[in-house]
């Protein structure tokens, strides 16, 4: 399996990310990410063109947390209406699949939804962070779940498997590390659950059915980097 990745311009999302740097690491929102998928395709094609070596690949998209910030809120910037991110996540799934999504059969695509909010928690973070007065508010754990319904619409109008985050994150003081973003269990239960649904929607890609373009990182060799780069010779010569 080769992996897919979309390519995103420099200055995408660069005012927002000035205004709130807070949310750095939750990835950019539907409308940043259309725009650049836009720009990266061909004016008189309908879709990208996925790599042509026949080989198969995956791709994940996951938007919603940043998109479904409060219009009237501290993070603002990066809010996106509902139904402009509704239309954004469907244009992304048309630039890569064609409208009828049936175009690049071996590009296949699993559309996760945002997770959970904890308003508090992530209100007193923000504060510290800032250092604020008061805990700013963000966003709001209804309106979050509004975005995760319609991006579980959009993956079953083009017959695309869908993780349900905001549902799997329920227990949000486990899963999150500070109300917004995942924790290590968190992380751990969105990677057991991509691959249950790798094996049960694509099992052609499942992790054990694939082979490895390079050694694991338990395998190479610690300490003198001449046996590291023999280690690695020998890897590519295989």
């Amino acid at each position: 399996m080769t992996p897919l990745a979309l390519t995103l311009p420099k200055d995408a999302g660069n005012e927002a990310k000035q205004q709130q740097d807070d949310d750095s690491e939750i990835t950019q929102s539907s409308a940043e990410a259309d725009r650049s998928t836009s720009s990266s395709s061909s004016s008189s094609s309908p879709s990208a063109s996925a790599p042509s070596d026949g080989g198969h690949y995956l791709l994940t998209i996951c938007f919603g947390a940043n998109d479904s910030c409060l219009p009237s809120g501290f993070s603002s910037a990066q809010s996106v209406p509902l139904e402009s991110y509704t239309d954004n996540l469907t244009r992304i799934i048309q630039l890569l699949k064609g409208k009828d999504g049936g175009q690049n059969p071996n590009l296949h695509i699993i559309i996760i939804g945002p997770p959970q909010y904890d308003a508090k928690a992530h209100g007193l973070f923000s504060q510290r962070r800032h250092n604020l007065d008061a805990p700013p508010l963000t966003r709001d754990v209804n309106v979050t779940q509004q975005y995760s319904h319609a991006a579980a619409s959009v993956a079953s109008s083009f017959h695309l498997p869908f993780i349900d985050l905001f549902s799997l994150t329920s227990d949000w003081i486990r899963h999150l590390c500070d109300g917004l973003h995942l924790s290590a269990s968190g992380n751990h239960l969105l990677f057991t659950q991509l691959i249950q649904t790798i094996e049960r929607h694509y099992p052609h890609l499942a992790p054990h059915r694939c082979h490895m373009d390079g050694p694991l990182y338990t395998d190479i060799p610690k300490g003198d980097k001449k046996d590291t780069e023999t280690f690695f010779q020998r890897a590519a010569s295989e």
